[in-house]
């Protein structure tokens, strides 16, 4: 089947809005050892994205080898568009970020696109929080990503390409 496997999703909250649930440190010794070994068996099987949901102020727990984070919660604590880009500039390894506009609430969408663009990186926003939202400078939800997903489960995510 490796082949024919195209991206693979594993989700668990790692922090609240305002801070993870532990610890950087305890993070690296208790659970990224198992999402490592989990990506790595992933691996040996198909050359699939692999893609990892959270929500909440997670960045200093950004399991290594996730190539497709979900989502990028702008009105989290430390979850600023420059911090996103440093993320970026230290995990080379992500290809596409998801965005979400929790309950509507628009994030810095404009600044999220430039990053992508200028890294190579997809965006995808996630519509689930926010069909019909309207961005700041009066664009729709849905028109600045390279696809929009309507992730209303994290066990469920709808693709459609942004035309």
């Amino acid at each position: 089947l490796g082949p024919y496997i195209h991206l693979t999703t594993s989700g668990d909250d790692f922090g609240t809005q305002t801070g993870p649930f532990v610890s950087p440190e305890m993070f690296a010794e208790l659970v990224a050892p198992y999402y490592r070994e989990r990506i790595a068996h992933t691996r040996r099987y198909t050359a699939a994205k692999y893609f990892h949901h959270t929500c909440g102020a997670v960045f200093p727990l950004i399991p290594a080898g996730v190539e497709i984070l979900n989502p990028i919660q702008l009105g989290a604590r430390d979850m600023e568009p420059e911090k996103l880009k440093a993320a970026l500039e230290a995990n080379p390894i992500i290809k596409a970020v998801i965005v979400q506009n929790t309950l509507g609430y628009p994030c810095a969408i404009e600044e999220i696109s430039k990053i992508c663009i200028e890294k190579g990186i997809l965006l995808i926003e996630d519509l689930a929080h926010s069909v019909g939202s309207v961005y700041l400078g009066g664009r729709e939800a849905g028109a600045f990503g390279d696809f929009i997903i309507l992730s209303f489960d994290a066990s469920i995510v709808s693709l459609l390409y942004n035309m």
